[in-house]
């Protein structure tokens, strides 16, 4: 039975999300009108000299002509030698995607649509793209680094990189990827990185970042001329390292085509300088103006080409998913590829987050969220081509993914009529969940591409990766109390989720993958004893390290004081051993007797070297009771009360966070995920979503005895009932994935033989 997958009806929430991040673009831009005036800034706009115009079009023309030789070269290199015409076009209605919807989102699918009808598949299409977005991160970010060196002293720069650990959270990242492959790399992994790490493909690689670089140069070019011709005085070197930091902002995901916010950096960059706010404002909507009417002016002159108008739709569902002439045996597909990097770039990247300061505030930023809208770019382009929509384990679930995605558009209208749109309700609640949608894509994307055991590689990279993450934030903790590093580090022990909270509810969702796949990996182990006594040494080795990483998850689970994680966790503990048939105790008390020897050694033993502790010390901080409990309490008692006055339909989305803010005088998020869903959905929408959980949970707790992922199921979704009663857990990343890897099934029957060779 095929059942569908709630993107391929996401009409109206790919409309919410550009409305989202329209009103973002909308806000941070008018923002820049109140900061310049908004009489000057047009004052300062008819300054412009024609010269000045002129170039900065022609800049962007030129850079337009750059990425789509880019593309070419890229297409090329992958063994599809298309023309620089059809290059162009699949640029063209590339860039044109991104002026309506999410940058990368819509960038996939504008692709897609040209180069479809010369087979080049929807997974091709997103690897080629997410390619391009990393060398533009390597290019942007490097230019931006250097301009804000040449602008500012290194002491501001140094300041910066001790409040965001990006180091650490690299070494972190590359360890886990090691490790993985270590634990667990078959022969198609092997080929993968003999394949890209050939002298050719380096070569490949170097000649995109060097054409990346041209056009990049192209977009300072366009703010140097806009600066010559406002403030000609400035120095050149000035207004290039200015250009570098406003155009490294613009391209963070944050709003549509980089508006908003490539106004108020330019603001504060030009500022720097000594250029006018008014000037300022001016030379960034000359440059983004110049942008979007290249895309514009050539958008009706790209249009579908190379194939009769009649068999465009057969062409595109024929898309390729067969090894082209120059993939031989020993070369592994490059859908293959695509789908390995997305899943397991995004098993490691779900740990971090990044908080960065930007005008006076902070943004938070998921390192997994590209990646996770790529996924489901590639998930609803394949959908639309094949004609065939993703299977699932639970019967419906795509039925129950609509039936939530229209209950927030119907408690959003609530909260607008109410309240008014606000930025909570649209981007966080309405833009995330079209974002937890592309976690969920993960999991349909790695089975339907590398099979089941590209699965089990996915959970077994989750779970080594909480275990990195545990190690190397307790090692930097010692080592700070220690002395012999010199950086900032969070009081609580929460690793990099930004939240104590947030980061023993990562810990737990691993600790539960790794029970319920024990009892199997048990039995593998007692069969290789029988038939295979060799080969039962290694795995025996094998098991015995993960029941080790296994007792890290549990150790980070103690340190991060969290009380309802820890709660949690006993009762997922207790759970677990009481159903010993079905989870294996053997196991659990290993891991147990490794998570108690890890917290001793980090809390007693190794601090006895360090000296004198410090805030950063390993030890276990727990929350004053009284403060937070008060804090929760108080919010879960608001919620009831938001409640109360809308009982049946709820007060809407936001209306209890903005009624909070009036009365406390500042915003309380509900701590309770069911007081929550009552207050902003009311009984009707807490009933419709405890029908689904409910559902899920029973189909699959009469499974239990069945495959791992059913185990794997039961547990999350004890933990989360546990865990939400405390806490709003609704949006957390890392569930949607893992529910998402355990539910997916693959597209066609035909796919899901397909296995990674061994």
């Amino acid at each position: 039975m095929i059942l569908g997958a709630c993107p391929t009806s996401g009409t109206n929430r790919k409309w919410v999300k550009t409305s989202g991040l329209c009103l973002v673009s909308v806000l941070l831009s008018c923002m820049g009108f109140w900061l310049s005036g908004a009489e000057r800034t047009f004052e300062a706009f008819g300054r412009f000299p024609a010269w000045v115009i002129i170039g900065v079009l022609a800049a962007f023309v030129l850079n337009l002509m750059l990425v789509s030789f880019r593309l070419e070269r890229l297409l090329t290199h992958i063994g599809i030698p298309l023309s620089f015409t059809t290059a162009y076009k699949a640029c063209v209605q590339g860039q044109f995607g991104t002026l309506f919807l999410i940058s990368l989102f819509g960038q996939i699918m504008g692709r897609h649509w040209v180069l479809c009808q010369h087979g080049v598949s929807s997974m091709r299409v997103a690897m080629l793209t997410v390619i391009e977005r990393f060398t533009m991160l390597f290019v942007c970010g490097g230019l931006c680094l250097s301009g804000a060196f040449w602008l500012w002293d290194g002491s501001k720069i140094s300041t910066f990189f001790d409040r965001t650990p990006f180091f650490l959270i690299l070494t972190t990242a590359i360890i886990s990827l090691l490790l993985s492959l270590w634990m667990g790399r078959s022969k198609f992994e092997a080929r993968i990185f003999t394949q890209i790490s050939t002298r050719g493909n380096i070569g490949n690689f170097l000649e995109i970042n060097a054409i990346t670089l041209l056009s990049q140069s192209l977009v300072l070019g366009a703010f140097f001329l806009g600066g010559k011709g406002l403030a000609p005085e400035a120095g050149w070197v000035d207004l290039l390292a200015a250009a570098a930091i406003i155009s490294f902002a613009a391209s963070m995901p944050i709003s549509i085509s980089g508006w908003g916010v490539r106004e108020l950096t330019a603001i504060f960059a030009f500022g720097q300088i000594g250029i006018p706010a008014s000037s300022a404002l001016a030379i960034s909507i000359l440059v983004g103006l110049a942008s979007t009417l290249t895309i514009l002016a050539a958008w009706p002159f790209c249009g579908k080409d190379g194939a009769p108008k009649n068999n465009v739709d057969q062409i595109c569902r024929k898309e390729v998913s067969h090894p082209l002439p120059h993939e031989t045996a020993n070369r592994v597909p490059i859908e293959k590829i695509g789908a390995w990097v997305l899943s397991m770039v995004t098993a490691i990247l779900v740990f971090f987050q990044l908080h960065l300061p930007l005008f006076g505030g902070e943004i938070t930023l998921s390192l997994a969220d590209p990646f996770a809208i790529a996924s489901l770019a590639v998930i609803v382009a394949h959908a639309i081509n094949k004609g065939a929509l993703p299977c699932w384990r639970i019967p419906g679930f795509d039925k129950m993914l609509l039936a939530t995605g229209l209950l927030f558009i119907f408690a959003f209208i609530r909260g607008a009529h109410t309240i008014g749109v606000t930025q909570w309700a649209l981007g966080r609640c309405l833009i995330g969940w079209l974002l937890l949608l592309g976690y969920v894509s993960i999991g349909v994307l790695t089975i339907s591409w590398l099979g089941h055991r590209g699965i089990r590689r996915f959970l077994e990279t989750l779970v080594i990766t909480a275990a990195a993450v545990v190690i190397s934030f307790a090692l930097v903790r010692w080592m700070i109390s220690a002395e012999w590093l010199d950086i900032k580090l969070p009081y609580n022990f929460e690793g990099y989720a930004g939240n104590r909270n947030a980061f023993a509810f990562q810990m737990l969702l691993c600790s539960a993958l790794f029970i319920a796949w024990s009892l199997n990996q048990r039995k593998i182990l007692n069969r290789l004893h029988t038939m295979k006594p060799l080969l039962s040494s290694l795995y025996d080795k094998r098991y015995t390290f993960f029941a080790f990483l296994h007792g890290l998850v549990l150790a980070g689970l103690l340190f991060s004081g969290s009380r309802a994680g820890i709660g949690t966790g006993i009762v997922l503990l207790f759970v677990s051993a009481f159903f010993g048939r079905l989870f294996h105790r053997g196991m659990l008390l290993q891991s147990s007797v490794y998570a108690i020897v890890a917290f001793v050694i980090f809390t007693c033993i190794l601090p006895l070297s360090s000296g004198e502790r410090g805030d950063n010390q390993i030890g276990v901080h727990f929350s004053d009771p009284a403060v937070s409990d008060t804090e929760r309490f108080e919010s879960i008692r608001h919620g009831l009360e938001t409640w109360a006055s809308n009982p049946f339909l709820g007060a809407g989305l936001g209306v209890s966070l903005e009624r909070s803010a009036l009365l406390h005088g500042a915003p309380i998020i509900v701590h309770s995920t069911p007081v929550w869903i009552l207050a902003d959905f009311g009984f009707l929408g807490a009933l419709i979503l405890g029908a689904i959980y409910v559902g899920i949970f029973l189909f699959s707790y009469r499974r239990l005895s069945g495959a791992p992922p059913y185990r794997a199921i039961v547990l999350i979704l004890g933990i989360f009932a546990v865990f939400g009663l405390a806490h709003e857990i609704f949006y957390q990343r890392i569930f949607w994935l893992v529910l998402g890897a355990c539910m997916a099934l693959p597209f066609r029957p035909s796919i899901s033989n397909r296995r990674l060779s061994t």
